[in-house]
């Protein structure tokens, strides 16, 4: 079971890249999305992708932390909150504007910015959650939803502003 864990909670390996496997991670998830919508998927099946990358990130973070005793309550190889905050990102603003290269470059730029950054109340909550160990796995997703959120409402403000 750790070994499946692992896999999936670093995304296939993405989140063993040397450097930056957070961006690494977020640009796993990007191609993951891309793969989906060249297959002309529907958006409810892309939102339902998102609820099970939620919860499996949920489990298998659990599953990690506790057989690492939580020595660590976010690992840099569990990425795949950084798949499910790129996919938030990219499907909010989706409802309000149709998917071009600079959508999904701006959307991957501002995810990661805030996902670094963590601004309030994304700091926030990953400070909180990640200091009791009930609540480590759930923050390890959570504040990158927060990001993604967060990043979305931004980029939908912006191109407002910018009458598009």
């Amino acid at each position: 079971m750790t070994q499946i864990s692992l896999f999936i909670a670093s995304f296939a390996g993405a989140g063993f890249f040397p450097k930056a496997p957070g961006t690494a991670g977020t640009v796993a998830g990007l191609l993951f999305f891309l793969f989906f919508v060249k297959l002309d998927t529907s958006a409810n099946a892309l939102w339902l992708g998102l609820g099970l990358l939620f919860i499996v990130g949920w489990m298998v973070s659990h599953h990690l932390l506790k057989q690492s005793n939580f020595k660590d309550c976010d690992p840099s190889y569990i990425v795949i909150d950084e798949v499910a905050g790129i996919w938030l990102t990219i499907l909010l603003v989706q409802l309000f504007y149709q998917p071009t290269w600079l959508l999904y470059g701006s959307c991957f730029l501002a995810f990661r910015f805030f996902d670094i950054v963590k601004p309030w109340p994304i700091g926030w909550l990953d400070h909180r959650l990640s200091q009791n160990f009930s609540t480590a796995s759930f923050g390890i997703m959570i504040d990158d939803i927060a990001a993604g959120l967060v990043s979305a409402l931004i980029i939908i403000d912006f191109y407002k502003i910018l009458g598009q």
